[in-house]
């Protein structure tokens, strides 16, 4: 048997329950609808006095159970929060050459370089939990105390004053970039505040931190978010003893030249490193993929340190983009630049040629003829994921030998001319079929 319809009256910490069952595969729907009939008019039957007193009741016990819950989840966050930390430190801390103190938060974990006021690294835990994260961005930027020789502060990055009653700022042209991104921390209101200490801050280009670098760690998360996997990632700037400071900052912070993420999924035995110039980035990220031994080598740290020698050798050597991160269906990927020629180069890095005469190649990975003849084509990615296009208008056409949106479709080509850009897309007009060359084979 199976229950058609029930009632149950929840008295706090399990002190009453009542259940009315119907049994669908006993009783006809008309003896359904009597005993229903017969509940309800029991309820209803009562004095107003005696229900608005049940109704006070449910209420209290209802507060009593939900207080339990925030209790029991705020317990169950403390526990997740101590699983993380305790992962961190098993999986291994980046090794350096000199010797420093590891400051440990909740989730994430960092050593501060203080001749430059900022992390060397970041290392914190990506959580399957994000995706029911739904903490607000708390943009408490704070000191950390934890790091006793004090970190960057408010002054750092930008001066607060009163004028005719407004507040007002005078910034110093610099971002207070996250090195682990608040966002990974949505599921826990701890995590979250602790990922706005200036330890975990560096400065960093309006049209660096807003673009490409939030655009890599919404990538880092995609993969969490396919995957269902946890994913160790260790963030910091390339610090080294010639960089140029913040002249009007208040402890002379570094700027770096260069910052870079370390991927691991130990589960996936995958990995993966990233080096992004601190400049408005034009490429696409899998141009700026390493293997993580390569950014190792750029850091003077050992990532990872405790993986089996084996298996951290062979995860480290990888800097397999699309293996982490698929294509969509229908998209191709980009030729590898070692194997073009002189002078030409793949869709990865086409948007820094905006305005000047190029060689971009690519695969067509589709086509289309417009009511008014003219053709469009699109290498390696397909509309809307669009990221480099061939316009052949209606009144070229009769300078090709053949039907290009035909013809070209899924081959391997080279298209000369000036690159330009179309609601931030790249694209070059090809007036005649000699700015086309076919690869072949063996190209």
């Amino acid at each position: 048997m199976r229950p058609f319809f029930f009632i149950t009256f929840h008295q706090a910490k399990l002190k009453l329950t009542t259940v009315v069952y119907l049994y669908s595969m006993k009783l006809s729907s008309s003896v359904c609808c009597l005993l229903t009939l017969l509940f309800c008019t029991s309820v209803y039957s009562q004095s107003l006095q005696s229900l608005e007193g049940q109704k006070a009741k449910l209420n209290a016990d209802l507060k009593a159970v939900e207080s339990e819950k925030h209790d029991l989840d705020s317990t169950l966050e403390l526990v997740e929060l101590a699983i993380i930390n305790k992962k961190l430190n098993s999986i291994g801390y980046p090794k350096g050459k000199q010797k420093s103190t590891i400051i440990n938060h909740s989730a994430m974990s960092l050593q501060y370089a203080e001749d430059h006021e900022q992390a060397a690294w970041v290392m914190h835990l990506i959580s399957p939990k994000i995706a029911e994260g739904a903490e607000g961005r708390t943009n408490d930027f704070r000191p950390d105390t934890m790091v006793k020789s004090g970190t960057a502060v408010e002054t750092d990055y930008f001066l607060r004053y009163q004028e005719e009653g407004e507040i007002k700022y005078d910034g110093y042209g610099y971002d207070r970039g996250h090195l682990a991104p608040s966002a990974d921390f949505r599921w826990s209101k701890k995590a979250l505040s602790e990922s706005f200490f200036y330890s975990n801050m560096s400065p960093q280009l309006p049209e660096f931190n807003r673009e490409a670098w939030a655009e890599l760690e919404s990538l880092v998360r995609s993969y969490v978010l396919r995957t269902g996997n946890e994913l160790y990632v260790i963030t910091g700037p390339l610090l080294k003893a010639d960089l140029p400071k913040i002249s009007r900052s208040q402890n002379e912070l570094s700027i770096a030249e260069n910052f870079y993420k370390v991927l691991l999924d130990p589960k996936a035995k995958v990995g993966i490193g990233f080096l992004l110039p601190h400049q408005k980035c034009e490429a696409t990220f899998s141009a700026y993929a390493l293997p993580i031994d390569s950014i190792e080598a750029l850091s003077g740290f050992d990532f990872y340190p405790d993986l089996d020698s084996s298996l951290e050798m062979s995860i480290e050597s990888q800097a397999d983009f699309y293996h982490l991160f698929p294509l969509e269906k229908g998209d191709s990927e980009p030729i590898p630049l070692r194997q073009l020629g002189k002078n030409e180069f793949n869709t990865e890095v086409v948007n820094k040629f905006i305005g000047m005469e190029k060689t971009i190649c690519g695969t067509v990975v589709s086509t289309y003829k417009s009511s008014k003849g003219n053709v469009f084509l699109n290498l390696d990615k397909r509309f809307p994921r669009t990221v480099f296009s061939v316009n052949i208008w209606s009144s070229n056409i009769t300078n090709f030998s053949y039907s290009p949106e035909k013809f070209l479709e899924n081959k391997k080509v080279c298209v000369k001319g000036r690159i330009g850009s179309r609601e931030g897309v790249a694209n070059v007009s090809a007036e005649h079929e000699r700015q086309i060359r076919v690869l072949s084979a063996g190209d």
